[in-house]
Parts: structure tokens; sequence; C-alpha cells
């Protein structure tokens, strides 16, 4: 049993087709066709159904695919492993982070980490929560800074810490002189908010359900930038963790009576090695 045939066996049980197999190694098609027969001889077991129409794995085929893809992600981490060893290599992170979040954190990222580790390249992506969870899954992300719910229990979380979610206004609106307000009183304001996918959207959206009313959405947009410009001028009033009142000296932060925490922490794909780089940028993040 040989390294490729089990990248050829994985490769052909995820597109299902020979033709689509052989082209993404760039071999002709009878060389796949003859490479998995071996396997199947060498094992005694019959690991595909096909003809003209269709490939079907079969039932002890999916037992063999799980063991395949065990042993190519040990493989990899292995050789990833190894690599980090070799001096003077330029090191790649790839970092997902919510747009909400990177907003506050990359510059300390860019402007500190990358200084004190030169020999570190980042490679950030600012994606909401689904996308981010897709990308974890499908090995697109090394690590990801994220709002810890239920739906990353697939991954192993580092909860870092609380944040409290505040609601964020124009100097100029009502709220202004609030220390502390009711969630209940938003009833009949209108809300500007991230893009669906974006936890803290699904948070704020969920509360107004507690409260019995539907929220008021009067425009939704990816990029955090748009939202405070949008607040600022007293359009309407969103929400955000309280780390940015600091930042944000031209908006009015307000926390609520009831407050409302978020749980930041980082994640990976369980099991997964993590470089000596990737620790480092634990380690860093922790102590922000």
């Amino acid at each position: 049993m040989e390294l490729q045939q089990l990248k050829y066996f994985k490769m052909l049980c995820h597109y299902r087709n020979f033709t689509r197999t052989a082209q993404e190694f760039n071999i002709s098609q009878p060389s796949i066709t003859v490479s998995i027969k071996k396997l199947e001889e060498e094992l005694g077991v019959k690991l595909l159904e096909r003809n003209k129409k269709y490939v079907k794995i079969t039932p002890v085929g999916e037992v063999f695919l799980e063991r395949v893809i065990d042993i190519l992600k040990q493989v990899e981490d292995t050789s990833t492993e190894i690599s980090d060893y070799k001096l003077n290599k330029k090191e790649t992170i790839r970092i997902g982070i919510p747009p909400m979040i990177g907003s506050y954190l990359l510059p300390h990222l860019f402007d500190d980490f990358i200084v004190k580790y030169p020999h570190i390249h980042l490679d950030v992506k600012e994606l909401g929560t689904v996308d981010i969870q897709k990308a974890l899954t499908n090995d697109e992300l090394d690590i990801a800074l994220v709002i810890i719910t239920d739906s990353y229990k697939d991954h192993h979380t580092y909860y870092i810490k609380d944040e409290e979610i505040c609601l964020v206004s124009s100097k100029a609106s009502k709220y202004h002189k609030d220390i502390y307000i009711d969630f209940k009183d938003l009833k009949n304001e209108t809300f500007i908010l991230m893009n669906e996918g974006a936890v803290i959207r699904d948070i704020i959206i969920q509360e107004c359900h507690n409260y019995s009313f539907e929220p008021h959405i009067i425009h939704s947009s990816t990029q955090i930038e748009t939202v405070r410009k949008l607040v600022s001028l007293n359009i309407g009033v969103t929400f955000m963790p309280n780390v940015f009142a600091a930042q944000l000296s031209n908006l009015n932060f307000t926390s609520f009576k009831n407050a409302i925490y978020i749980k930041t922490g980082l994640s990976w794909t369980e099991d997964k090695y993590l470089s000596r780089a990737c620790q480092l940028l634990i380690n860093y993040i922790k102590n922000i």
C-alpha cells in the first residue's frame, strides 16, 4: 500500500469520477484505475462500485476512507512539524477573524506581533462565523479568533475572555446621557447591523425576540466602517463589544441593565498539529 494510492482513493471518493480525479493529479485516467484496482487486490475487498454512469463507495470503502483521511492528515501534520525545524523558515499562519473583532485586533497584530516575529507571515481572512467554521473544517485556516458558540463543538476552542455587548449610538442620539438602558426600550428603534452570519447580529435578534418584538433593521453590511459611519450620522443604532469604547470616542456606548456578554476565544480543528508560529500567536493574543 502506497501513500499515493491513498491520495488517489480519497480524491476519487470526493469527485466520484475517474476522469476528474486524474485531471486533479495531472495523470492519465487508466493510471488511477490501475492504482485503485491494485489497492483493492491488496486489501482483498471491493472499495468502489463503478460503471459508465457513476462511482459509488461500498460500505467497507466508507470505513476505509475514514482511516485514509486520518492517515493523510497525520502525514501532513508530521511534514509540517518537521518543516518547523528548518532554519530561517518563513512561516505562514492562516488566521480567520470576524470583521468586528478584526477591526480591534488587526492593528495589534500588524503593528506589534509581526514586528516581534518578522519570520512569521499572517494571512488574515476576515470572515463571518459560518464561513470561518467551513474554512476550519476544509483546512483553509490554521486558527481563528471567534465568538464561542455551540456551533464550534466539533473544533477545539480556547476561551480567552468575556466581552460586554453595548448599545452604540451617535453623540446626538437620545441615549447620549444614559449609563444603562433596558433592552425592551429599543422596541421602536432602528438597527444597523452586520450581515447574516455575524454572531452578534444573531444574539441581538434573539434578544429582541426575548422581549417579544421584531427588530427594525434598516441596513446590514459586511463592513464595520459602514456601520460606524451610519451610526455616527444618527441614522440608527448598533451593538458592539465595549472594548471599542475607548477607540470610538465619536460614538456613545451604553450598557444594558441586564448585561449581554459574548465569549471570545481561539478555535482550530480538533487534533490538528499547531506549528510553533501558531503557538506564539496564541500566547500573544491571550495577553492582549
